[in-house]
């Protein structure tokens, strides 16, 4: 006789556990993979590019290493190997994580979606930006020139003050890492993630999204930008918006970058009347997309709590990939602290 109004155990069961511990499991394991890509192709490219590099102007350790943000050839080099360590870790990771874990991305490729989400997901989202900045320009102004530069070092904004360097890492910043890092996080991580609880999904995908830039200055902005990301890919069936807001947001950080460095005069009031107006745009809308429309994360009841963080946590993968990158979110922050208090102790 058939059993009616059937209701699954709240505790998941020992096969139920174990087969969504096996997703989570699949996610970390891929991005421990990517990482080990995106070291080696970065190891091999730049060895490569390094013997080129002497063949062509003799071997000088103390000039390489010396002026190694002043060289239009190294800093040539290091562009190149980023953008080419991160392309294939992220399209190698985005393939074969979809195939090992039954994902079929090609629904997500449509362009049926509302604009309107679109336009209220890259006000929300720079105005996030205008506010990082702010705060992190109070921040920088607080600490000395030289740990200044070594911030801008460990941020990447360094790697390209010459011409080619300068293009190739904007190919990168605006085109080449928003698409393939949204194949990842919004396709494949979310997918995975999302198996049984929806919420979870976006917070834990977004929080490897943060782990994943490796500093605590970046962590803090990418992870709330993942959220949006995530929930506007949610909301509309198709990465394409997710995409499109991520090229806005690093577009828009690379032209500030660039007004930044040029030494431009008006800069500084530029950029603090565009800050201003975008936390202002960004608020507006996140308060009308609250009050308003009602949008807001998924809830999660305790059937779905209870398929969350614990069974993630108990991820040996995921527990890897978190040490890996939260040691080295903490070595940077350390390093840039302990730095800036030895030049102070030396005034």
């Amino acid at each position: 006789m058939e059993e009616k109004n059937f209701c699954p155990p709240l505790e998941p069961t020992f096969e139920e556990r174990k087969w969504i511990k096996g997703f989570y499991d699949k996610t970390g394991l891929f991005l421990l993979i990517h990482l080990g890509i995106s070291f080696g192709v970065a190891i091999v490219f730049g060895i490569v590019g390094f013997l080129i590099f002497v063949a062509k102007n003799g071997f000088n350790f103390h000039y390489i290493f010396g002026n190694m943000n002043k060289t239009s050839d190294i800093q040539i080099l290091i562009a190149a190997v980023t953008l080419l360590s991160y392309l294939i870790a992220n399209l190698t990771i985005f393939i074969l994580g979809c195939k090992s874990t039954k994902i079929n991305p090609k629904p997500l490729f449509n362009f049926d979606f509302s604009a309107k989400a679109l336009l209220a997901a890259i006000a929300v989202a720079l105005g996030w930006q205008a506010l990082c900045l702010l705060f992190g320009n109070l921040f920088s102004g607080l600490l000395p020139v030289k740990t200044r530069e070594l911030l801008e070092d460990i941020l990447g904004q360094n790697r390209g003050n010459s011409g080619v360097a300068w293009g190739i890492m904007t190919l990168y910043t605006c085109i080449v890492a928003p698409i393939t890092e949204e194949l990842v996080f919004r396709v494949f991580c979310l997918k995975n993630l999302s198996r049984v609880n929806l919420r979870f999904g976006i917070i834990a995908s977004s929080l490897l999204f943060g782990l994943l830039h490796g500093n605590i200055i970046q962590f803090v902005f990418a992870f709330p930008l993942g959220i949006v990301l995530a929930l506007l890919t949610v909301r509309t069936n198709s990465i394409i918006p997710a995409i499109g807001v991520h090229m806005i947001v690093n577009t828009c950080a690379t032209v500030l970058n660039k007004i930044s460095a040029s030494g431009v005069s008006w800069n500084e009031m530029a950029t603090f009347l565009w800050i201003a107006f975008a936390i202002a745009v960004g608020a507006a809308v996140l308060i009308a997309a609250k009050a308003v429309f009602k949008i807001s994360l998924p809830k999660a009841g305790d059937f779905e709590k209870r398929r969350g963080w614990g069974i993630y946590f108990s991820s040996g993968t995921i527990i890897a990939f978190t040490c890996i990158y939260g040691i080295m979110i903490l070595a940077s922050t350390l390093l840039i602290l302990l730095f800036g208090m030895f030049l102070s102790f030396l005034k």
